[in-house]
This record gives C-alpha cells, structure tokens and sequence, in this order.
C-alpha cells in the first residue's frame, strides 16, 4: 500500500514519487497532487526547476488543456516509482511524463499525478480521519527491497 497526505496547509491529496528522465539524466522526488480529473502526470515548474530540468534539451512539444485553458507542454519518457507503506516493493511505471511550460499563471502550480498512473490503483481517501493510500493493482514493475526505505536498498 502506498501512503499518501493532505497538504498541511492546502489540506489537498499528495503521493510521493521518484521520477527518472533517462534521456535527460535527471532524477528527484516530487509530492505529486493526486488528480482524477488529469489524464496525464505533469511535472510543472516549481519541480522542474528543483529537478534541474534544462527546458533547452526538450523537443517534443504539445498541448494540453487545464483550468487555465491550453498550455504548451513537453512530452519526455520517464519513470515513476512509488515506495510501498512498510518500505518494500517499490512499484515502477514506464509512461511519458508531461513537463509544463513556465507561464506566469503555473509558477505556484504542484504537479500532478493523473490518471496515466492512479488507473492502476485503488485509492482510498478519508480525509476526515487523515487517510490517503493506495492499493497497487498493476505496476509495470515490483521491486522488492530489503531494510526499507533509506537504507542501501532504497530508491
């Protein structure tokens, strides 16, 4: 099971994950804002910028349409993975991730997880009693760790 969390302050639901832009060799974790209403995940600028992600090395740009209206974004194969509740497997998916362009209007914006992702997964959100998780039905890959999240064997 993977654990989640409202936003201290936002009180909005939140995964962690890792992702990885081999392409771009670049790698961090991102508290991605859990959104049933986005079919793709987006990095947006405020991580991007975190990440290091040099907006000169990407080339496949697109559109995609949000509250705001039409964004251009720029579609990269990455990986996702998320770290199980008790430290082990890790599940790891293979997509093309969404990397927002910097507009004036998302610079605040947290990035999203979508569907492309939370499809394969049970949700359980009670935020009443302060529960955010979700059972794995499908990942691409389950990697098991031994000694938890942290040790040598981490992500």
């Amino acid at each position: 099971m993977i654990r989640g969390r409202f936003g201290n302050t936002s009180g909005r639901p939140y995964i962690e994950g890792r992702v990885v832009l081999p392409r771009l060799s670049v790698s961090g974790y991102i508290s991605f804002l859990v959104d049933t209403g986005s079919a793709p995940t987006i990095v947006m600028p405020v991580d991007a910028g975190r990440l290091r992600i040099d907006y000169n090395q990407l080339t496949n740009t697109t559109s995609t349409l949000g509250i705001g209206g039409f964004n251009t974004v720029f579609q990269e194969p990455a990986f996702a993975y998320f770290v199980d509740e008790a430290g082990s497997p890790i599940y790891g998916y293979s997509l093309d991730i969404r990397i927002a362009s910097v507009t004036p209007h998302n610079a605040k914006f947290p990035s999203v997880l979508g569907r492309n992702i939370i499809d394969h997964w049970r949700l359980l959100y009670d935020k009443r009693n302060d529960v955010l998780s979700a059972e794995v039905g499908y990942a691409a890959t389950r990697i098991p760790v031994s000694g938890g999240p942290g040790t040598a064997g981490g992500p």
